[in-house]
């Protein structure tokens, strides 16, 4: 399952890293998906905001 999320985002290894701490914060960590949400998409906003700087 995560190969199908990672895949498109290949040439982005920024938002793959995104995905992949989501993905494992929340299937293995097992983690709720609401605050894991709610800290990691401003994370990858900002990570996505200073690469394109």
């Amino acid at each position: 399952m995560s190969v199908k999320i990672l895949w498109p985002l290949r040439k982005k290894p920024e938002a793959a890293i995104v995905a992949l701490v989501m993905f494992v914060a929340i299937a293995f960590l097992r983690f709720p998906l609401l605050p894991s949400m709610l800290v990691l998409t401003p994370v990858s906003v900002l990570i996505a905001w200073k690469i394109r700087r």
